[in-house]
């Protein structure tokens, strides 16, 4: 207490004025590379397309959370192709020094009748793009009796984002209904 009192009574004004702009430049230059730097979300959810009567469909959003314009370049769904176990992970990670959140999982693309067209697509901040893939598609393209996928998306300096994991449970139920 009683250094803090003589460091503080050693302490000019012109030094104070200096810890403030220090401070200063220092939380504008957080906000700042926070604010400028890509914010791409990912959702999965289930969807009905009453447009082209396909039945139930897997909605796949892509949200420009930034405040830049982004370049999206592809979408694309992943599922779980085995289970792993905590000697491969952490075997991946001494190998290749990073932390395995994606082994086990495959990445593939959508059903070919299924892609944006129009890709590579500009989002402008604080707008989303919505794909629509019928599970029966999604279906065909993966691993029998897997009902777990994550989607991706990429934009053009190949940076990705990823859904959380979305479970095509009860999918049956709903065809049913219809």
């Amino acid at each position: 207490m009683v250094l803090a009192y003589l460091l503080a009574d050693a302490v000019t004004d012109l030094d104070w004025i200096a810890v403030y702009a220090a401070l200063l430049s220092t939380f504008i230059f957080v906000r700042e590379w926070r604010d400028n730097r890509v914010r791409l979300k990912v959702t999965v959810s289930h969807g009905v397309d009453a447009e082209k009567h396909e039945g139930v469909c897997a909605v796949i959003r892509i949200s420009n959370l930034g405040h830049r314009p982004l370049v999206l370049f592809g979408v694309g769904l992943m599922w779980n192709y085995r289970r792993v176990s905590l000697a491969e992970r952490i075997r991946h990670m001494v190998l290749y020094k990073r932390f395995p959140r994606r082994i086990g999982w495959v990445r593939g693309h959508l059903p070919e009748d299924h892609k944006a067209d129009d890709l590579p697509r500009a989002i402008d901040p604080l707008n989303s793009v919505d794909v629509w893939v019928p599970f029966d598609k999604i279906d065909e393209a993966i691993d029998e009796g897997n009902n777990v996928i994550i989607a991706y998306a990429q934009d053009a300096l190949g940076r990705n984002s990823y859904s959380q994991e979305f479970t095509m449970r009860g999918v049956k139920l709903l065809e049913a209904v219809e």
